[in-house]
Order: structure tokens, then sequence, then C-alpha cells
């Protein structure tokens, strides 16, 4: 668990550079940017996930499943609302198989967890696993990490970002 959590430093260090950057561009742009306030919006809300990430790796489940948990579904949902504000960017223009990939991400990363803690607080109450099959909950944890592979394939070109470093030396 802990090596996990040093190996998680490269993953938030290139998440939290991406949410710096897309924040530049919101502030930076002269052009209208649409729903520029939700984007803005998403960058804060998934820094914070990305920052307390570290946490569903250093408290186990069997110590607290909502502790090792929570962290998890925050960056399950911040990461949603990144990619859905930059496809809102450019709705329009879209293709169809990138806005059908966004309402099934978005299914996903809400129903997700709806059963994560639909099951915890039923545990909870009755001290064993709800009804819910779980084979449900297998389908759509592997459909979210599928997913997560596709977003750079299906995330707008004109939205990438790029940056010219100078050097001046005089």
């Amino acid at each position: 668990q802990y090596l996990a959590a040093i190996m998680w430093i490269t993953v938030a260090y290139l998440a939290l550079r991406f949410t710096f950057t897309n924040h530049v561009r919101y502030m930076l742009s002269s052009r209208h940017i649409p729903y520029k306030s939700f984007g803005m919006a998403a960058n804060v809300l998934f820094t914070l996930a990305v920052l307390a990430f570290v946490l569903c790796l250093m408290i186990p489940p069997t110590v607290s499943v909502w502790f090792h948990t929570l962290p998890f579904i925050g960056y399950i949902i911040g990461r949603y609302l990144i990619i859905l504000a930059l496809c809102l960017e450019v709705w329009s223009s879209l293709p169809v198989g990138t806005r059908v990939f966004c309402y099934v991400y978005g299914f996903i990363s809400a129903a997700l967890p709806i059963i994560y803690l639909s099951e915890y607080a039923y545990y909870e109450q009755y001290q064993e696993k709800s009804p819910w099959p779980w084979y449900v909950t297998f389908v759509l944890d592997y459909a979210w990490f599928a997913c997560l592979a596709l977003t750079s394939k299906l995330v707008p070109y004109h939205t990438v970002i790029r940056r010219r470093f100078d050097l001046d030396e005089s």
C-alpha cells in the first residue's frame, strides 16, 4: 500500500499539472469558452480529489471502508467533470461517438459511487452483503477503467494544451 502511495506522486503531479495549465487556459483565453465557470469548478474539484486520493492508498478498508473509498469516489466524479467540461466547450461539433462516450462515462461515474455508498450503508445496518448482484458492480468497475483508457482518444483535440518555453540569456 505504501509503494502505491509513492507511485501515486507521479500520477498526482501529472494530474495537477494538467488542472493548473487548464485553469491558466481558461484565464488567458480571449475567446468565449462555453461553460467556463463549470470547467474552472471542475478543475478545483479534481485538484482536491487528486490530493485526497492518497488516503485511499494509505487507509486500508479494514481500518475504514468509508475513508478508504470516499477519496476514490471524489476522483471518479472529479475526473468525469473535467472530461465533461472539455467536451461541453465544443459539444455541437463533437462526433456522435464522443457524445455517446460522455453519456456512458457519466452514467458509470454516477452509478459507481451510488453503488459503493449503498453497499456500505446496507452492510453497516444489516451486517451482511446486500442483495445487489456483485457482477453488476464488477462490470461497471471494469467499464470505468475502460473509459479511462478511451478518454485520451475521445477528448476533443482542439482542447489540447500546448506550452512553449523561451530562454532569455541576456
